[in-house]
């Protein structure tokens, strides 16, 4: 697992690399979609050039997750799938509500995403019975949902 920062005009270096396996490149960027090449070798004492990846302007989903009295809903586990088409290549994301019962999803691909939230907390056995919502993210927008708990 090797990483490199790009330079302002995005050019990147990677050296010491194993030669002959199958590598593979990933360009992410926390507003952008990330990127993935197609799988490649190279050669010991070769310069592979021409391995270019776009990143598309993402989307980003804020969600607040209240108690029924509207106090803040911290450690919910929430959920973003992506149910637009092609949804298999594009992998569901987990993130945790923060003691403001906040989330960001950003980066996000545009298209249809829909939000659930999996857990109500940390050490609940029990699914959530919350409603799934879902949103049309919109490529360099905010999109704001929230749930309601309890």
């Amino acid at each position: 697992d090797k990483r490199a920062t790009t330079d302002l005009d995005g050019r990147f270096v990677l050296r010491g690399i194993a030669s002959d396996v199958e590598l593979t490149l990933e360009a992410s960027h926390p507003e952008y979609v990330s990127a993935r090449s197609e799988s490649f070798r190279v050669a010991a004492d070769e310069v592979s050039r021409d391995h270019d990846l776009s990143l598309a302007l993402g989307g980003r989903i804020d969600v607040l997750v209240r108690h029924g009295d509207g106090s803040p809903a911290p450690m919910a586990i929430l959920r973003a799938t992506f149910v637009g088409e092609d949804s298999a290549s594009v992998d569901p994301l987990t993130q945790m509500s923060n003691k403001e019962g906040k989330v960001k999803f950003e980066g996000l691909r545009p298209g249809p995403w829909t939000v659930a939230i999996d857990r109500e907390g940390i050490g609940s056995e029990t699914p959530s019975e919350t409603t799934p919502q879902t949103v049309a993210v919109a490529s360099g927008k905010k999109h704001e949902i929230a749930f309601d708990i309890d």
